[in-house]
């Protein structure tokens, strides 16, 4: 369904395959877990934040797919 989608931010640290992952309950960091037998918090600016970087990533996406932007919420109010 998504295509033409580049990776932009990398949260390096792991010495392996993350193996899970998810958000605080305010958005604010996200956790994972690694094959390295380690967990890791990074702080990510907020849930709002990390949305709206999301719709500015999509940029390019949405031009040739405008019926996207559409559908995801978030993106509507960037415009």
């Amino acid at each position: 369904m998504v295509d033409n989608i580049y990776e932009r931010v990398q949260l390096k640290g792991h010495q392996n395959s993350v193996n899970s992952a998810a958000f605080s309950p305010d958005g604010q960091r996200i956790v994972t877990a690694s094959f390295d037998k380690t967990a890791k918090v990074w702080r990510v600016g907020g849930f709002d934040d990390l949305l709206a970087r999301g719709c500015d990533w999509l940029q390019d996406y949405f031009v040739t797919h405008p019926e996207a932007r559409e559908r995801l919420w978030v993106c509507r109010a960037r415009r």
